[in-house]
């Protein structure tokens, strides 16, 4: 069996900086068309140099693939100079969640004047569904101030990123056309369970953490419902095997060598492989006001043998066998 539909787009890639870089890159364009870049690397996107400094790093990396470039939002984002520089989307991460300095400001209200400039200039809002220490009432927060920013900035595009909870789908379903979430493999395939069963598993340490089956079960819902403000954002984030062991293991999942496999199977196990494409190819494409491509992927029905280290990295699934694999003559 195989499937061949539009190459995909990615809309939540962490590639870091460095030397590390070129390898992430290079196997993220093996398998997505474009993909929209994460900013809080060390150190994080904050300036239009900053973005262009890390644009130049990667398509240095992969000449022909299309990055799309994002900043971590801060109370003095100079927006007409990112928009100029070639920003798409600024990321807001709640205080205490990232490296990079947000000023004194600690929740979104805090940035109104900067969310109205990328209203004005059609930068899309990306908004991570997280919050310190696992606080559920912080993450409700945030949610609820995402929401309420969709109603004051109606034409301010708003991403829940990388949801793990049916309050989160439930929330996209009823608010408005400004406002959609991205979806990754783990979060569909996973849950708490997995990662601290009989033996704690680090490779399966994420932020968001891993949920119950119930959350899982909304997630994978909105995944194959055809609603087009539920798309997929990898969350790929790699870490080198010594941040991944010992006594502080940091949060990330690499999950670009079998995100496509994985959601084929979940699809497929779904009766809704047809949907797939939709899923990873247009509508996150059509959210942010991206063109489609000539260019395509075929999925094959063939064992993947998950290698236990990938890129300098322990992937997702490592060792795993999988029944679903990218065509091998388009791997990179």
């Amino acid at each position: 069996m195989e499937l061949t539909f539009q190459k995909p787009f990615d809309a939540h890639l962490h590639l870091r900086q460095g030397a590390v870089l070129s390898g992430y890159a290079r196997r993220a364009a093996a398998f997505f068309e474009s993909a929209l870049v994460m900013p809080n690397t060390k150190p994080p996107i904050l300036t239009a140099d900053d973005l262009k400094r890390y644009r130049a790093a990667i398509t240095t990396a992969v000449p022909n693939w299309r990055p799309l470039m994002s900043f971590q939002i801060h109370s003095h984002a100079d927006i007409p100079a990112l928009k100029a520089a070639g920003a798409v989307a600024g990321k807001y991460y709640p205080a205490g969640l990232t490296n990079a300095d947000s000023s004194s400001c600690q929740t979104l209200a805090d940035f109104d004047s900067v969310l109205a400039q990328m209203e004005e200039f059609g930068i899309v809002l990306s908004v991570h569904c997280e919050a310190p220490l696992y606080s559920e009432e912080v993450r409700h927060r945030v949610l609820d101030e995402s929401l309420e920013m969709s109603v004051r900035f109606p034409n301010l595009k708003i991403v829940l990123e990388h949801i793990s909870l049916e309050r989160e789908v439930e929330a996209v379903r009823l608010a408005g056309e400004n406002v959609a979430a991205t979806l990754t493999a783990h979060h569909l395939t996973f849950t708490a369970a997995d990662f601290i069963g009989s033996k704690l598993n680090p490779h399966l340490f994420c932020k968001p953490i891993l949920q119950n089956e119930k959350h899982r079960g909304a997630l994978r819902a909105a995944a194959v419902s055809g609603n087009p403000r539920f798309f997929f954002g990898s969350d790929s984030a790699p870490h080198l095997p010594e941040f991944k062991t010992g006594t502080a293991v940091s949060p990330g999942i690499y999950s670009m060598p079998v995100t496509l496999p994985l959601l084929a199977c979940l699809f497929e196990e779904a009766d809704s492989l047809t949907a797939l494409e939709s899923f990873v190819s247009v509508f996150g494409r059509r959210f942010y006001g991206i063109p489609e491509t000539s260019e395509k992927i075929t999925m094959i029905k063939k064992k993947l043998k998950v290698p236990f280290e990938t890129d300098g990295v322990v992937p997702l699934c490592a060792g795993a066998e999988l029944p679903w694999s990218v065509k091998e003559s388009e791997e990179k």
